[in-house]
């Protein structure tokens, strides 16, 4: 069992990506997501967060207008989180 324990956290890890990425685009479009569709056609004139926009223009210039290319951004993010914070969790606990 020792022998594995090292791994769990890399499981738990593959577990998250998995359940963030599972279905991405399966529902339709929110609100919030409508506007950040806005936002990206012109997104330097966005007074923040203007670089997050410009990310999603190249990304929908990049693949088209489907709901899982316009979300891939915000869940890789949320998966390099969780990452960053199990590692830095781990080297300052």
């Amino acid at each position: 069992m020792r022998r594995w324990a090292h791994l769990l956290p890399y499981a738990l890890f593959l577990l998250f990506a998995f359940l963030r990425l599972y279905r991405l685009g399966a529902n339709s479009l929110w609100f919030d997501e409508f506007c950040t569709f806005g936002y990206a056609k012109n997104p330097f004139d966005a007074s923040e967060s203007c670089l997050y926009y410009a990310l999603i223009q190249l990304v929908r210039n990049f693949s088209g207008l489907s709901e899982f290319w316009l979300r891939l951004p915000s869940a890789c993010f949320s998966i390099a989180s969780v990452c960053l914070t199990y590692i830095l969790g781990k080297r300052f606990f």
